[in-house]
Formats: structure tokens, C-alpha cells, sequence
């Protein structure tokens, strides 16, 4: 079986190797100074090597993400990408972990330092802390390589569009977050459980779980643009699936955000209501105008 030649183009860019002799040296170096100006050596190893994994993988690599596709249209060879051979899946996954490579090969020497230290950690339950920190980083550079793909599906790139997924990629992760899991039932009942539906769950498994869910619905969402760009056929389905899969997943924390005198049917059915109008309101605005579209859609309803 032939490897993805998406992901081997991305890696012959990205892994130099200058790159694979400076980076270690250069994370080595950082750490023996944060080690002997340190007095907890080995917590402020452990904290600096995750504060690096961040850099690594949410902030370089969600630049690097988001930029991928953006650098193939102003190098005008994206056209020629989408009428070779490749399928939509073989270019998502080459595309998002290809261009990437760089940062996960950073990330690689901050994940031992982190695991070597772990005995004195930084943060509380540090190997779950690391597992969502992973999850997260996903999320961010799946994100902001959908965020730039809408933009692209809109055929209005700017020489700044990739720079601007870069926060924009962050910023909508952590907003998926804070959408799924009810942080009002948690910071007011001041409890390290959350309930969903029947079922009861610590609040970092909710995390985790709830990252992997994102991470889940944002790469699908970089397949279907993908197979819209290559002219593949798509339906409303996918989308409705993830609208309706919304609705579920966010109403069955209703019993734990329930206002006072409604009762968590009510609160479930508001929710509801509430994620159909934004998620509608949010196509409006990424979907291009198209006005013979526009006009099908008039005369399938009348």
C-alpha cells in the first residue's frame, strides 16, 4: 500500500535537518537553565516542558494548521490538488498532521521531559493533564485549519486569513468546550463530578471526553469541505447529524444546570432551542452566498 503522499510532501517540507538538530538542542539548553535557576528542580522541569508542549502544539502548530491549505491558493497550486487523484480523506489527514510535523516532533522532546518529572508535577492529576493537553492541541490545529478551509470554501482568502485561524482556531476550541460542558452546574455546586443523564463522571474525565468529541466532529468537518472542494456530492446529513448530536450530548447535563423552578425538561428543551438558532446563525455566516442556490432552495420549499 502506497503511504499517503500528502503526508510524505508535508514531512520532505517540514522535517529539515537543521530543524531536527536544533530543536533538542535548543529545548536542552532552555531546560538545564530553568533546572539550575529553579530551586524545585524537577516541578519547574515538569511545568516548563508542558508550558513548551503548549507553544509546540496549540500556538505553532494551530499557525501551522491553519495555514496549509492557505499557502496552497496563494502558491495557485491548490487547483491542481483538487483535480489529482488524492481523495478528501487522504488529504485531511495528510494535510492536518503533515504540516504539523514540525510542532509534534518539538512536542515528542517536551512530552519526556514531562513524563521523566512526573513523580514531582506541576499541575494536578498530571498524566489525565497531559491526555487533555494532547486532545486539546488536536483540537486547536483541527480548528483552525476548518476555520481557514470555510474561508477558503468562500473563495475569500487574504494574505492574513491564515494568521488570523491561528487565535481564531484557539479561541473557537475553547469555546466548544465551554458550550459542551456545563461549567455553571460546576462552579456552583463546587463539585468535581458532573451528571450526565443517568450517568456520573469526574470533571476531567468530562474534559477529556468532551475534547475527543470536538476533536471528533471538527476533523469530519475538514473531510466534508474537503469533498466539497473536490466536487465530491455532500448532503445537509452530516450536518444534521452534528446539530442533532449537539442537542443530545449539551441536554444531558440539563439536571445539573437546571435554574431554580425549572425543571430540567424545560432547561433541556431551551438548550436545545438555543444551540439549533446559533449553529443556524453560524452557517449563515460561513456558508458563500450563492445565489442560484438560493433560488433552488426557494423552489424546493414553494
Amino acid at each position: 500500500m502506497e503511504f499517503n503522499p500528502e503526508f510524505r510532501r508535508n514531512l520532505w517540507q517540514e522535517i529539515t535537518v537543521h530543524r531536527l538538530v536544533a530543536t533538542p538542542l535548543f529545548l536542552g539548553a532552555v531546560m538545564f537553565m530553568v533546572y539550575l535557576a529553579s530551586d524545585n528542580n524537577t516541578m519547574a522541569l515538569n511545568g516548563a516542558s508542558f508550558i513548551f508542549f503548549v507553544v509546540f502544539t496549540m500556538i505553532w502548530g494551530a499557525r501551522m494548521a491553519s495555514t496549509s491549505v492557505v499557502s496552497e491558493v496563494h502558491g495557485l497550486t491548490w487547483d491542481s490538488q483538487r483535480t489529482s487523484s488524492l481523495g478528501p480523506w487522504t488529504l485531511t489527514w495528510g494535510k492536518l498532521l503533515g504540516s504539523n510535523a514540525f510542532s509534534w516532533y518539538g512536542a515528542f522532546f517536551t512530552l519526556l521531559v514531562y513524563l521523566a518529572t512526573i513523580n514531582t508535577p506541576a499541575f494536578p492529576s498530571p498524566y489525565s493533564t497531559i491526555i487533555l493537553a494532547i486532545l486539546g492541541a488536536l483540537l486547536a490545529q483541527a480548528v483552525g485549519m476548518l476555520s481557514s478551509l470555510g474561508i477558503v470554501l468562500r473563495k475569500d482568502v487574504s494574505s492574513r486569513i491564515g494568521y488570523g485561524s491561528i487565535g481564531g482556531g484557539i479561541i473557537i476550541a475553547v469555546m466548544l468546550l465551554l458550550l459542551m460542558i456545563p461549567s455553571r452546574g460546576l462552579w456552583a455546586n463546587k463539585a468535581i463530578y458532573l451528571h450526565w443523564y443517568s450517568m456520573r463522571f469526574d470533571i476531567m474525565d468530562v474534559f477529556i471526553y468532551t475534547t475527543a468529541i470536538c476533536l471528533f466532529w471538527s476533523v469530519y468537518g475538514i473531510y466534508i469541505i474537503m469533498r466539497t472542494e473536490l466536487q465530491v456530492m455532500t448532503t445537509f446529513l452530516p450536518w444534521l447529524a452534528f446539530v442533532v448530536f449537539a442537542m443530545l450530548y449539551k441536554t444531558g447535563f440539563s439536571a445539573d444546570i437546571a435554574p431554580a423552578g425549572i425543571s430540567a425538561y424545560q432547561t433541556a428543551v431551551i438548550i436545545s432551542f438555543f444551540i439549533v438558532m446559533c449553529l443556524t446563525f453560524i452557517m449563515l455566516f460561513i456558508q458563500k452566498k450563492d445565489p442560484v442556490r438560493f433560488r433552488a432552495a426557494l423552489r424546493a420549499v414553494g
